[in-house]
């Protein structure tokens, strides 16, 4: 099959799997809801319908991204820009896009790594940037590597890049809501890589322990679809699960729990999660950190519940397995040792779960109660925020960023997509109407994203279960800090 051919088929393979999705599930959505999640519009045959045809002669688009291999966020970001066939589905895919823009619009994506921290990042960027080299045309990298470039005015708003429209399906909907100022957007996140879904938080389970413990994959399953997969619930499943296996008379790392979570990220998600963000805009689309803090408050308590007063969590800390807490809850699921454990999609691509002797799930995580609106998750801060320097040519830039991200949606995304996560790690129908669920509700809060570190996350991880005692303490220091922050916003945009 020639490669227009394959980028046609790759096209309608995405749009019949979205229609299945609608057609099987839009009646059993959580809360009986009918409206469609905005990812599953079906798409045309034509990847980039709506762009204009144009040639840019061979043109390197640059990327400045993350691509140190000794370092997980960056090893997978490299992988979202190839140069060669190597076998592998999601790589070839990737070059397969790269081709087919190639020979549509002959330009090539060139990848300029940084291999370093946070800070090398936006040194490097800022000096390219007040240099008026025009070295590169797009930034990629976590959002602690992003946001300065964007807060010192290093970075265009994407709302001025030509032929830009980020109200297509290719870029997420959910991100541009959350992470936009006053209707200004300063980063873009969708098909440009596959990392927003790489990074996307949600449950994994052990399908035969948790039988073992009288709970049917159908039956978690079910109430997921019922609307009642909540945070009690996951409480009351797990809170009797545990088993002293090396009898030593101590709950340690090594026993068995109903549930691994780890201390810092794994369990701030649940603030997206549980729909109680930390900032809220106002009608002018200005964000503003919130002013009633009883969901919040809730929150806390059923978090501290859960990780702190139940016998059958296990809460993964630094230094645990030699791993520290980011890997700790991959390594109590592979070793079957946790019923559930908090995880990312990616874990299931970089060997962490090769060769498992069990079936595993995929849950969304729980809602705070069953009256919520719908599942929601978050793509991890270390996932792909893209920037675009001061410098960067917002025709050419902006053409080419839009280009990939149309080919993304109709080459790599399903490669990943449908594919290798549904079609290869999903056992059931059911496993992949979860994924779908759990893709479609992916929620930003700018707070977050700009800080990486929640309320929530401040609070629980020193086993502080007083919410309203660390509001009193740190609110007034919270709203002057983001209100500066997003004062630069408006500043930059003006």
């Amino acid at each position: 099959m020639k490669l227009a051919d394959r980028v046609k088929f790759a096209a309608v393979l995405l749009a019949a799997a979205q229609l299945l999705f609608v057609l099987s599930s839009c009646a059993k959505l959580p809360g009986g809801e009918e409206s469609l999640p905005a990812e599953t519009v079906p798409e045309t045959e034509d990847p980039a319908e709506g762009l204009p045809e144009r040639s840019l002669d061979g043109y390197e688009w640059r990327v400045f991204m993350r691509g140190d291999p000794g370092n997980v966020y960056g090893a997978r970001h490299k992988e979202s820009f190839v140069t060669e066939y190597n076998g592998e589905q999601i790589n070839d895919a990737v070059h397969d896009r790269e081709i087919a823009l190639s020979e549509r619009y002959d330009f090539t994506i060139g990848f300029i790594p940084v291999t370093d921290e946070a800070a090398k990042f936006a040194a490097e960027y800022r000096q390219s940037v007040a240099s008026g080299a025009n070295e590169f045309d797009v930034g990629i990298a976590s959002s602690d590597y992003v946001s300065p470039v964007v807060l010192d005015g290093s970075s265009l708003p994407w709302n001025e890049l030509d032929d830009v429209d980020l109200t297509h399906p290719w870029w997420n909907r959910s991100a541009i809501e959350g992470l936009t100022v006053g209707g200004v957007a300063y980063y873009a996140l969708g098909d440009l890589t596959f990392d927003l879904m790489d990074y996307t938080y949600l449950l994994y389970f052990n399908k035969e322990l948790c039988r073992d413990y009288g709970m049917e994959e159908e039956a978690l399953y079910d109430t997921v679809l019922a609307g009642r997969w909540t945070l009690s619930a996951l409480y009351t499943k797990t809170k009797d699960v545990y088993r002293d296996v090396n009898a030593n008379g101590a709950a340690d790392e090594n026993d068995l729990y109903g549930l691994t979570v780890n201390s810092l990220s794994g369990q701030a998600i649940f603030q997206n999660a549980a729909d109680a963000l930390t900032t809220e805009k106002d009608t002018d689309g200005v964000p503003h950190i919130i002013e009633s803090t009883e969901r919040l408050t809730g929150l806390v308590e059923r978090m501290y519940a859960l990780m702190y007063m139940s016998e059958g969590t296990f809460v993964v800390d630094h230094g645990y397995f030699g791993k520290g807490w980011w890997l700790g809850t991959s390594h109590k699921m592979v070793n079957g040792q946790t019923l559930f454990s908090t995880g990312l999609f990616y874990e299931l691509f970089t060997g962490e779960y090769a060769g498992l002797d069990f079936d595993m799930g995929f849950l969304p995580l729980p809602k705070y109660d069953a009256a919520q609106d719908g599942y929601h998750t978050t793509c991890d801060y270390g996932g792909p925020f893209a920037v675009v320097p001061k410098t960067a040519d917002v025709s050419r830039a902006g053409f080419c960023a839009e280009a990939v991200a149309a080919y993304g949606r109709a080459i790599v995304t399903p490669a990943y997509y449908e594919t290798t996560l549904k079609h290869r790690y999903a056992d059931t129908d059911k496993d992949a109407q979860m994924i779908d669920l759990i893709v479609n509700g992916i929620t930003f809060d700018l707070y977050n994203v700009t800080f990486t570190t929640s309320p929530l996350q401040s609070v629980i991880y020193d086993r502080n279960a007083n919410f309203a005692s660390w509001w009193q303490k740190n609110e007034r220091t919270m709203r002057k800090r983001f209100d500066g922050i997003v004062g630069d916003y408006l500043r930059y945009s003006e």
